[in-house]
């Protein structure tokens, strides 16, 4: 059995190495795609390389005094890792960096190694305790997508800028995919994120000049002296019947499209005639004896209600989402305007009330025309919602189970979320137009309905700060590992308003951001 085992395997070793020496000869290389298929004597990287393998077999390298014209070789090496790294693809091999400061984003390749704070100062170059510094103007500070092969980075120290833009997020590596990736003496620090915006309360409206109801109309003779009045005559309707008092029209000055309902008109006095009652031999009046009825009459009758309520927000969810494109920030929810108010109603018309014992006349007389209603009030205006702030992530894994070995991941500040808004307050509907004093109650009109109070919009979720936020299998993280949170973004106390009609607003307290070493989402 064992002389026949080793035969099989003696003959499938000559086999083996008799194909390979047939393609050889046939000219044929290795699949160029392949990892270091130019180079087959530079291994995936499984620990600290030897200062034995900091040579062009090995690896390309960088320097801050190169020049990404050169080739990659150490007399002549490239002047940043984004250049080292593509040469590096190619030939397959590592990439070697010098210390120094480079100010860059890096994004990661499946199998390219990269090997940072070594001492070029002489052309054997080595590894010292002196850092590659890497600035990123932008977040994330490095960027690893579909990383199965071994691949080490080592004695880079990374930071993402702090971020300025609105809600923006500093996060210093983000991981996806990435099960063949290793960190290892190497420190990531992510910059402070930034707050997010307040609300904007919304315009304050304010009564235009025409919202109040026009006054009663007194009675009168329709023509005194000579001079027409108010119910003047016409051809072909003879008499026209006296108008009341205008409504008010609604106006709302500070933004368009608010105004409140208009009031309704007075109701007309009627048209009268007067003639003596000849026993008493007292003055009165009589309807006028026309084509169409004459008598006084009801105003417009309109309610004269509050307008609607808007709708209220809510605070945003504390915490927003995280993908693999970073960090979206929770902003709060706004809240609605509220309704214009309704108009009130227009005065009734009343008869003449002269005095029975004055002077008798022919001509016609108007009787007491109503006064005019109040226009609507204008609404309160929702403000928009505060916006969250931005996350303060040292690293974020999605689906990558990240060795991080002898290595320090700190992150800073989150940001503040953006105070929510009250909303403006809403005006009180018109008044009714004027009614002098001894005149019948039924003239008078009624004011305008107030406006709807405005619904308020809630506050944006403050940002986190996490060390490492990992989604899928969790990193694993070797014991002289730390990782380091820093402060979320600050909370919010809750803010409260009443009006002058009673309505009483509030936007909720929101707690503080999230903060946290390892946060599994």
């Amino acid at each position: 059995m064992r002389t026949h085992l080793f035969t099989a395997l003696l003959l499938a070793s000559l086999t083996v190495t008799a194909c390979s020496s047939s393609h050889e000869a046939a000219g044929e290389t290795p699949d160029p795609g392949g990892p270091n298929a130019e180079n087959p004597k530079a291994p995936p990287v499984s620990g600290t390389p030897s200062d034995s393998e900091l040579t062009e077999d090995f690896g390309v390298f960088v320097s801050k005094t190169g020049n990404d014209a050169n080739t990659g070789a150490r007399p002549k090496p490239f002047a940043t890792i984004g250049a080292g790294i593509a040469e590096a693809k190619r030939v397959g091999k590592r990439v070697y960096v010098c210390a120094g400061t480079y100010h860059e984003s890096i994004t990661v390749q499946d199998s390219i190694s990269i090997i940072g704070s070594l001492d070029c100062s002489t052309p054997t170059w080595k590894s010292s305790t002196n850092a590659t510094r890497v600035e990123s103007p932008s977040s994330p500070a490095m960027r690893a997508t579909d990383i199965t092969s071994p691949t080490r980075i080592e004695g880079l120290m990374l930071l993402a800028p702090n971020a300025t833009a609105s809600s923006g997020s500093s996060i210093g590596l983000v991981a996806e995919r990435a099960s063949g990736l290793v960190i290892a003496r190497s420190r990531i620090m992510a910059g402070n994120a930034a707050s997010g915006e307040d609300g904007v309360e919304g315009v304050q409206l304010s009564n235009g000049a025409t919202v109040r109801g026009a006054a009663y109309v007194p009675e009168a003779e329709c023509v005194q002296g000579g001079v027409a009045q108010t119910c003047t005559p016409s051809v072909s309707l003879g008499w026209l019947k006296p108008k009341g008092g205008a409504g008010g029209v609604g106006a709302c000055m500070g933004e368009a499209g608010h105004d409140g309902e208009a009031g309704g008109n007075g109701g007309s006095g009627g048209l009268h005639e007067p003639y003596y009652n000849g026993s008493a031999l007292r003055f009165m009046f009589r309807y006028f004896d026309d084509k169409v009825s004459n008598g006084p009459e009801l105003g417009v009758v309109k309610q004269g209600v509050a307008g609607t309520a808007g709708t209220d927000g809510a605070n945003a969810n504390t915490i927003g989402v995280f993908s693999a494109e970073g960090y979206t920030p929770a902003d709060g929810v706004p809240g609605t305007s509220g309704a214009p108010g309704k108009g009130g109603y227009g005065g009734r018309g009343a008869n003449p009330q002269r005095d029975p014992n004055a002077t008798p006349t022919n001509g016609v007389w108007r009787g007491i025309g109503g006064a005019g209603g109040g226009a609507g009030g204008c609404p309160g205006l929702a403000g928009t919602a505060g916006t969250g702030g931005g996350a303060s992530v040292a690293a974020l894994l999605i689906d990558s189970p990240v060795v991080i070995d002898d290595s320090t991941l700190v992150a800073s500040s989150g940001g503040h979320g953006g105070r929510g808004a009250l909303g403006s307050v809403p005006t009180a509907g018109g008044a009714p137009g004027n009614v002098a004093a001894g005149i019948p109650a039924i003239v008078a009109g009624a004011p305008g309905g107030r406006g709807g109070a405005a619904g308020v919009s809630g506050n944006g979720a403050p940002g986190p700060s996490v060390g490492i936020a990992y989604k899928g299998a969790a990193p694993k993280l070797l014991s002289t590992s730390s990782v380091t949170r820093g402060n979320g973004g600050v909370a919010r106390d809750a803010q409260t308003r009443t009006d002058g009609f009673g309505n009483v607003k509030t936007v909720p307290a929101m707690p503080a951001g999230v903060s946290q070493d390892i946060l599994a989402l």
